[in-house]
C-alpha cells in the first residue's frame, strides 16, 4: 500500500476553501445564530423560563427582525446593521458574529416596536423581562451541541 500525496493540489483546495466556500458557512452560521435569537426570545415572551410573560396584541412579538452586514444581507425595509451600543431592544439589540481572516460577519436582531426596551429593561412600575438577554446566553451556549456548524463545513469541502 502507497501513498500519493500531491502536496500542491492539498494546497490549492485548502487555499479554494478558505477563500471562498469557508465565508459562505460563515455567512450560514451567523444567520443561523441570529434567526436563533429571534426565535427564542419569541418563545419566551410567552412567559417560558420563568420569565414574565409579555403578549398582550403580539405586535413586539412579531416585529423582531435579523440585519446582516459584510457579506450577508439585508432584511428588507431595515437599514444596514449598526452595532448596539447596550445590547438592547431597540437601537442596535443582540449581536451574533464571527471574524476571521480579515472580515467579519455581524447579525443584528432588531425590534423597532417604541416600547421594546421598556420590555426588555423594565420601567419605574414593571420589571424587566431579560427576554432577548435570555436567548442571546441561550443560543451562545448551545453552539457547542449544535450539529449546523461541523455539517455545513463537511458538506463545504465536500464540494
Amino acid at each position: 500500500m502507497t501513498l500519493d500525496w500531491q502536496q500542491a493540489l492539498f494546497d490549492r483546495e485548502v487555499k479554494r476553501f478558505l477563500s471562498t466556500l469557508l465565508p459562505e458557512v460563515a455567512d450560514a452560521a451567523v444567520r443561523k445564530m441570529a434567526f436563533d435569537v429571534v426565535w427564542n426570545v419569541m418563545t419566551l415572551l410567552n412567559g417560558l423560563k420563568g420569565l414574565p410573560k409579555r403578549i398582550d396584541t403580539g405586535r413586539l412579538r412579531g416585529a423582531w427582525r435579523v440585519a446582516m452586514a459584510n457579506g450577508g444581507f439585508v432584511t428588507k425595509g431595515l437599514p444596514r446593521a449598526t452595532r448596539g451600543t447596550s445590547g438592547a431592544a431597540g437601537s442596535g439589540d443582540g449581536e451574533a458574529g464571527m471574524s476571521g481572516a480579515g472580515s467579519e460577519r455581524t447579525a443584528t436582531v432588531i425590534n423597532r416596536v417604541e416600547y421594546a426596551p421598556h420590555v426588555e429593561h423594565g420601567t419605574a412600575t414593571m420589571e424587566p423581562g431579560k427576554h432577548l438577554e435570555v436567548a442571546l446566553r441561550t443560543v451562545r451556549q448551545d453552539i457547542p451541541k449544535d450539529p449546523f456548524l461541523p455539517d455545513e463545513m463537511a458538506k463545504a469541502w465536500g464540494q
